[in-house]
């Protein structure tokens, strides 16, 4: 499998941090909604989105537990390791989920790097604190899970699909070409 140009995705119209968000869920609900039921909120605190197993599933847990999910797109030191600004807003994140989804067992930090090794093992350490079970996905399990069901997804924002305002533009341009001279602004109608 082919990896992640990142470079194609920070293209994009919008925010990475909500582009991730997005293309992250999409990804979750293409492979797993079917494993459980689906709970999400705007401005969920905590997690994104979680869902309650409604059977074991290998990779996310047993029948009936809880699984969230809290996707970060960080700008990273260039060391590679997390700013103390991020860190803060992952015991913030974990935190948030103790206050409003206490009952969860599973939480899951999906970032689009792998962490240092450094970083890991900070979080690793944060397993003391909380009730409920951390775990690390990165660009790897992105990169897994954008196949099948959530081909659609690689192809739109890492792919020919992507489009980009500048791409956008351009269709734009050569679409109105042919009448281009044609067109008189003063007597174009604009509907309300």
């Amino acid at each position: 499998m082919n990896n992640l140009n990142w470079s194609r995705f920070q293209e994009l119209s919008g925010a990475e941090t909500e582009n991730f968000e997005k293309l992250c869920r999409g990804v979750v609900k293409r492979h797993f909604a079917g494993s459980g039921i689906w709970h999400e909120l705007k401005s969920q605190p905590g997690v994104e989105f979680l869902i309650e197993l409604s059977a074991d599933h290998p990779r996310l847990g047993r029948d009936g537990e809880k699984v969230g999910w809290q996707c970060k797109w960080f700008q990273y030191r260039a060391n590679g390791s997390l700013t103390s600004s991020a860190r803060t807003q992952i015991t913030e994140s974990l935190d948030k989920t103790v206050k409003h989804v206490a009952d969860i067992n599973h939480w899951i930090l999906w970032t689009h790097v792998t962490l240092s090794k450094e970083d890991q093992k900070w979080f690793q350490g944060l397993k003391k604190s909380y009730n409920f079970q951390l775990h690390m996905w990165n660009q790897d399990d992105l990169n897994e899970l954008l196949n099948g069901p959530a081909l659609d997804l690689r192809n739109s924002y890492f792919g020919e699909l992507a489009l980009t305002n500048e791409m956008l533009n351009q269709q734009h341009q050569l679409s109105i070409a042919s009448v281009k001279e044609r067109w008189l602004q003063q007597a174009h109608q604009t509907a309300v």
